[in-house]
């Protein structure tokens, strides 16, 4: 059975990341997000570029696919939702597919939440597991929910409870990155990354700041989300070109008084505190010790982080495409199941799901732009460089799924000297100098460099930096750092790569600020072009600057 995936059918205020997968007979075959062919980071319009690609991979028309399954339920309007956030959800309603080639298909749409769950259940290799998901907003049982508690047995999800859209972590957090200066669905990770800096604030205003700012965000009783109400708490929404407008005017009269940094750090105090305090319950309750986290809200590392630490006899695996990048996964693998399709539940190794291009395609693209070239070997040519000091971008085989770099789409550099870093930042990203960077290292080095390592492929969790004075440009400054742990039968050209170069390199993904990360080959000449990257390793073929 072939089951089409996407993540939604139409642009709406709450959608985002328009991604589509293929699962054959529950295996997944691919998977991709309509942003990196039309260049609109989040895009969340229909995703017909991303739909063609995959089909075409595998070498099938509409008319071979069986099913199409979308992740974002159905739902009815109660007449107390105000038209506000009806308008969040009105473009997911049962009329729009009808607009789209996919009217003939008959979609099924899967319930948001249970989506996020089915992905991370299912890409875990967990038999028996406790799944929690939460972020912005979706739609559960024909109602708007912000996350979930599950239990995965085997094939079978049991929803053990839904989470309504006032209890929303994610739009709390998200109005806190407004009020902080940045955007809401996007900038979330700059609010916890700005947080560490404010550890040199007088702690009587950390304090006073943080007890306003934790009576804001839903806490988790034990039983239900209480107090907070999480959209309710936004005085502006901004996502891509959507404008939701909320009239709590106190964020920003908190950011007046405090200033940014010690309104980032009580946000992302207060979140961590109320999500981890839901993890810990649903463990205590359920006796379940294999716990899956899923959705948005999930990419925040830190918060990842604290769970680990707080749950140490726990196994935890994060969906590595926690946001909505996986909800076509989840929405597909979910519904082969019901179609009595037997899934097979494996831990999820890579996440290289998308195009991949050949040499002739690379180097006709390097003609075409009025590149000069040269073939090598790119894994030693790429580790040479970064030990010598250049910025190096990285175009490698089959393309990642979702917002991290993983050594396919990438920008390397030396992560010895904190120059890099600003260099990196400056003349390459073009973006805010105190930005942080994350390290790709072999598993092996991950000894050296990780305080209690556990495998971390996905770049999805931080730990505390053994020695962060040996590795400045990847190091955050609370001593934390966000790696990519490699086996080299993962990705043996990029571990080797990596190894050459010393057992860690700096990498980041590989665009520029406000652009998603690089599809194809002319992607990647036209931001080496117009960045300060020193060189292209593409393929087989070294570009340089003149």
């Amino acid at each position: 059975m072939i089951v089409l995936g996407l993540s939604h059918l139409a642009p709406s205020a709450i959608g985002h990341d328009a991604s589509v997968c293929l699962v054959d007979n529950g295996k997944l075959v691919s998977a991709v997000s309509e942003e990196r062919f039309n260049g609109v980071k989040h895009y969340a319009g229909y995703p017909a570029a991303a739909i063609d690609w995959t089909l075409k991979d595998a070498g099938l028309k509409l008319s071979d696919v069986d099913r199409v399954a979308v992740g974002f339920g159905l739902w009815k309007r109660p007449k107390s939702l105000p038209k506000m956030i009806y308008g969040a959800f009105k473009t997911n309603s049962n009329v729009t597919f009808k607009q789209t080639p996919m009217q003939k298909k008959n979609p099924t749409f899967i319930d948001h939440q249970l989506s996020h769950a089915s992905c991370g259940h299912r890409m875990s290799g967990f038999d028996k597991a406790l799944i929690i998901s939460l972020d912005g907003a979706g739609v559960d049982a024909g109602k708007p929910s912000s996350g979930g508690i599950f239990v995965g047995n085997g094939d079978s999800i049991e929803t053990l409870k839904t989470f309504p859209l006032d209890a929303s972590l994610g739009f709390a957090y998200g109005a806190f990155t407004v009020a902080c200066g940045f955007w809401f669905g996007d900038g979330e990770g700059k609010t916890m990354g700005l947080a560490p800096f404010a550890n040199d604030k007088p702690q009587k205003d950390l304090d006073a700041c943080f007890a306003k700012v934790s009576g804001m965000f839903p806490r988790f009783d034990g039983t239900e989300f209480v107090g907070g109400g999480g959209f309710r708490t936004a005085s502006r929404l901004v996502h891509g070109s959507h404008l939701v407008e909320f009239d709590n005017p106190q964020l920003n009269a908190l950011r007046e008084r405090y200033g940014s940094k010690v309104l980032a750090w009580a946000a992302q105090k207060a979140l961590e505190e109320s999500a981890s305090g839901l993890v810990a319950a649903a463990q205590e309750e359920t006796g379940i010790n294999n716990i899956v986290l899923t959705g948005g809200l999930f990419y925040n590392v830190v918060l990842n982080k604290i769970i680990r630490e707080r749950l140490p006899r726990s196994d935890i695996f994060v969906t590595p495409v926690a946001g909505d990048q996986g909800v076509a996964i989840g929405a597909a693998l979910e519904l082969s199941h019901r179609e009595g399709v037997r899934l097979s539940n494996k831990r999820m190794a890579d996440v290289y799901l998308g195009p991949e291009y050949g040499e002739g395609h690379i180097s006709d693209d390097l003609k075409k732009y009025g590149c000069s070239f040269e073939r090598v070997d790119p894994s030693s040519t790429a580790a040479s460089l970064v030990e010598s000091g250049k910025v190096v971008g990285w175009f490698q085989g089959r393309m990642e799924l979702g917002p991290r770099a993983l050594g396919s789409r990438s920008i390397l550099a030396n992560p010895t000297d904190i120059k890099y870093k600003d260099i990196t930042n400056d003349k390459v990203k073009h973006r805010e100098s105190w930005r942080p960077f994350c390290p790709s290292m072999t598993i092996e080095a991950s000894k050296e460099y990780l305080a209690n390592p556990v495998e971390a492929p996905f770049m999805i969790t931080a730990f505390d930096c053994v020695c962060p004075d040996d590795v400045p440009a990847v190091v955050h400054v609370d001593g934390t750092t966000r790696p990519q742990t490699l086996r080299r039968g993962i990705n043996p050209a990029y571990y080797d790569a990596i190894h050459g170069a010393g057992g860690i390199v700096l990498n980041t993904s590989f665009n520029l600020a406000g652009d998603p990360i690089v599809c194809t080959p002319a992607d990647a000449i036209m931001t080496f072009k117009n960045s300060g990257m020193d060189a292209l390793v593409i393929g087989d073929f070294l570009v340089s600057k003149g």
